[in-house]
C-alpha cells in the first residue's frame, strides 16, 4: 500500500516529464495520449471509459439514468435536452454545471522555430486566445 501511494504521488511529475519530452520532440500522438492521461487521472476515470461513464461522472447522474433518459446522447447538451424535454428536475443542476463548463476550441497552431503559437476560442468567455508554448515544453 505504501509503495502504491509513493508511485501515485510521483505520477504528476512523471507525466509532466513525459509531456515535456513529447512536446520538445514535436510528437503529436504521444503528446495527445499524455494529455488524455492527465484528464483520466484528474477525473478518476479508467482509460477505456465509455462516453456515458464520462457524462455521468461530470453531470453527477448514474450511467443507468443516462441510458434511460437519453439513450443516444453523445454529449452533455444531448442529456440536458432530454432532461428538459421530460421536465426532469435534475435538468436545473445539469444546466448549472454546463454553464460553468468552459470549452476551448483550438483554431490553429503554428510552429515558429523554437515555439508554438496556438490560437484558441473560448466558448465560455467568447474570446479568442493566443498562447505561446516553447518547444522545450515550458
Amino acid at each position: 500500500m505504501i509503495e502504491q501511494k509513493e508511485i501515485l504521488l510521483q505520477t504528476p511529475l512523471l507525466l509532466n516529464s513525459l509531456f515535456n519530452v513529447s512536446v520538445a520532440r514535436t510528437w503529436l500522438a504521444p503528446t495527445l495520449a499524455i494529455m488524455r492521461l492527465y484528464a483520466y487521472f484528474a477525473q478518476a476515470l479508467p482509460v477505456n471509459a465509455s462516453e456515458r461513464t464520462r457524462l455521468s461522472h461530470v453531470l453527477g447522474l448514474k450511467e443507468e439514468d443516462i441510458k434511460s433518459i437519453a439513450p443516444k446522447a453523445k454529449d452533455m447538451a444531448d442529456v440536458l435536452y432530454s432532461l428538459e424535454e421530460k421536465q426532469d428536475s435534475r435538468a436545473v443542476d445539469v444546466k448549472k454545471t454546463m454553464e460553468k463548463w468552459g470549452k476551448v476550441d483550438i483554431v490553429s497552431t503554428t510552429f515558429k522555430g523554437d515555439f508554438w503559437l496556438i490560437h484558441k476560442y473560448d466558448t465560455f468567455s467568447h474570446q479568442f486566445l493566443l498562447q505561446k508554448l516553447l518547444a522545450s515544453g515550458s
